[in-house]
C-alpha cells in the first residue's frame, strides 16, 4: 500500500493538466463540434498499438497482490508510469480535434474527387490536416454558418473571396467556405502563372467543394447542428470510398464557360449553396440526419462541381 498516495498524486496531476487545456477548449464555444467520439476512438487506436490498453482502464491502479516481490512491484510501477505519460501525451495532442470542424469525414471527401475522377484524389481530406497547425486561418474556409439565414447569392460568395485565410474580421467566425473556393483557383492561377507548383491549390479547393454539400457547413451552428454534426459527416464514410458509383449516379453535366469561368463558378456555387442550405432547414425541422440516398444526392452535386472545375483546367 506505500504506493497509493504517490500513484494518486500523479493521477491527479495528470487530470488536472488536461482539464486546464481542456477548460481553454471549452471557451471557444463556436468551435465545440462533435469531436469526444472521434477523440475516444483514436485514443483506443493508440493505446492498443502501443501496448497499454490498460491505462485506459480502472484496474491501472489497483494495488498489485501480496505474493508478488518487490522487485516486481518497482518494475510494474515504473511501467505503469510509463503508460500514464504516454496517455497524457496522447490527450494532449487529441483533445484539440475536440474544437475542429471537419466537414464530411476523410473517406467521403476521397470518394468526392474519385467520383469527379480528379488523378490526384488521395489528397481531398489534406486540408482537414491543414487545421491542426494552421488554426482558423484553415478553419474558417470549410463552412458559412448564415446566421442571418438569408438566400445566398452572388454577392453572398463575392464579398467572401477577399476573407480567404483570414480571421481578423468579427464576421469570419462565421466562415467564408463559398468564397474559399474562388480564392483558392485564384491562388492556383497565381502560382501556375509564376512558374511555382501550383497543384495544391486544386486540392484545397476540390476540399471546399466537398464541403458545400454538408447541409450542416451551411445553416446555423446551433443546438441541432452540434448534436447532429458528427452523425452527418460520416453517413456513408464506411462505404462510400469502395462505392463511388454511389456519387457517380448522381451526377450531372455543369458547363463553366472558359470566358467567364469566374462568373460561372460563382453562379454554381450560389445555386448548391442554396440546395444544401434548404436541405439544412429540412433536416432540422425534421429532427433528423440524412439518409444515405441524401447524402450521394448531395455530394453528387461536389463531384459534378468539381469534375467541371477539373475540365477546365484541362485536369481531366
Amino acid at each position: 500500500m506505500y504506493n497509493t498516495p504517490r500513484r494518486l498524486l500523479l493521477a491527479a496531476a495528470v487530470s488536472s493538466l488536461i482539464w486546464k487545456r481542456n477548460d481553454r477548449l471549452l471557451k471557444k464555444a463556436h468551435l465545440q463540434r462533435y469531436a469526444a467520439n472521434l477523440i475516444a476512438q483514436r485514443i483506443s487506436i493508440y493505446a492498443s498499438r502501443c501496448g497499454f490498453c490498460g491505462a485506459l482502464h480502472l484496474n491501472l491502479f489497483e494495488q498489485p497482490a501480496n505474493y508478488i516481490s518487490r522487485a516486481r512491484r518497482l518494475t510494474q510501477r515504473k511501467t505503469t508510469m510509463k503508460k500514464i505519460v504516454c496517455l497524457a501525451i496522447i490527450l494532449l495532442f487529441l483533445l484539440p480535434l475536440a474544437g475542429t470542424a471537419r466537414g464530411w469525414h476523410d473517406n467521403t471527401h476521397l470518394a468526392v474527387a474519385k467520383a469527379a475522377k480528379y488523378r490526384m484524389w488521395y489528397n481531398a481530406a489534406a486540408p482537414d490536416i491543414a487545421k491542426i497547425k494552421a488554426g482558423n486561418i484553415e478553419y474558417f474556409n470549410h463552412w458559412y454558418n448564415n446566421n442571418s439565414e438569408f438566400e445566398v447569392t452572388v454577392e453572398t460568395v463575392t464579398k467572401q473571396i477577399s476573407r480567404y485565410n483570414k480571421t481578423n474580421n468579427s464576421s469570419d467566425a462565421e466562415g467564408h467556405l463559398y468564397g474559399a473556393i474562388v480564392a483558392a483557383l485564384r491562388a492556383y492561377e497565381q502560382y501556375l502563372n509564376s512558374g511555382k507548383y501550383a497543384e495544391y491549390h486544386i486540392v484545397y479547393c476540390a476540399h471546399y467543394i466537398g464541403d458545400l454539400t454538408m447541409p450542416l457547413h451551411n445553416i446555423p451552428y446551433d443546438d441541432y447542428n452540434k448534436n447532429r454534426h458528427q452523425a452527418n459527416d460520416g453517413i456513408v464514410d464506411q462505404v462510400v470510398l469502395e462505392h463511388p458509383e454511389n456519387i457517380e449516379r448522381h451526377m450531372y453535366k455543369i458547363n463553366l464557360r472558359d470566358d467567364h469561368f469566374e462568373a460561372d463558378l460563382i453562379h454554381e456555387i450560389t445555386r448548391i449553396a442554396n440546395i444544401s442550405r434548404l436541405l439544412g432547414y429540412k433536416l432540422r425541422a425534421e429532427n433528423r440526419d440524412m439518409t444515405p440516398e441524401e447524402a450521394y444526392i448531395e455530394l453528387g452535386h461536389s463531384a459534378s462541381l468539381l469534375k467541371a472545375v477539373l475540365q477546365h483546367y484541362k485536369k481531366i
